[in-house]
């Protein structure tokens, strides 16, 4: 695993041209995106909760938009059941629970139906910020990891507040 890729498949596929790329979870996806789009328009594919109906945002400079319908990306929510502290404990599970939904109720269900923590969501507006901070720069040749005192800083900057996040 090499954030944003994914070596294996998964339902997250980062499109660009006639290339495209696994990333790990809905978060990864959008980083990969970030580091792409300066490049051309990129294409995030993957299935509601891993499972569900596709759906398929195009990405530009300005923004995320679906594809399928234009306007209604602003009730689709990015969902993390377990918080940032634990995730290297187990990175793959970490990612395995970061997933895309429709709306808050479909993230509920899924938890429910598989026994996971509900966690917190975030809209598509926070998570392109937060993946183009986290990843834009990435693949630049003097990319430093941020400090955790950086994360902190970009976690409240965007109002990720909670506990979730801060413990």
């Amino acid at each position: 695993m090499a954030h944003p890729f994914s070596h294996l498949p998964t339902p997250f596929i980062v499109s660009q041209g006639d290339k495209s790329w696994w990333a790990n979870c809905a978060w990864c996806a959008f980083g990969l995106a970030s580091m792409l789009v300066s490049a051309g328009p990129v294409t995030v594919s993957v299935k509601s909760g891993a499972i569900g109906d596709d759906m398929r945002f195009s990405i530009t400079q300005d923004g995320i938009h679906l594809q399928d319908g234009p306007g209604e990306e602003k009730q689709y929510i990015v969902h993390y059941s377990v918080p940032p502290s634990t995730w290297w404990s187990d990175v793959k599970f970490a990612c395995g629970t970061i997933h895309l939904f429709k709306d808050r109720k479909e993230a509920l269900d899924w938890c429910d139906t598989r026994g996971f923590d509900f966690g917190v969501t975030m809209g598509l507006e926070t998570m392109w910020k937060l993946a183009k901070a986290w990843y834009e720069a990435k693949a630049s040749y003097g990319y430093n990891r941020k400090t955790p005192d950086e994360t902190s800083q970009l976690f409240h900057g965007l109002g990720m507040v909670s506990k979730f996040w801060t413990e």
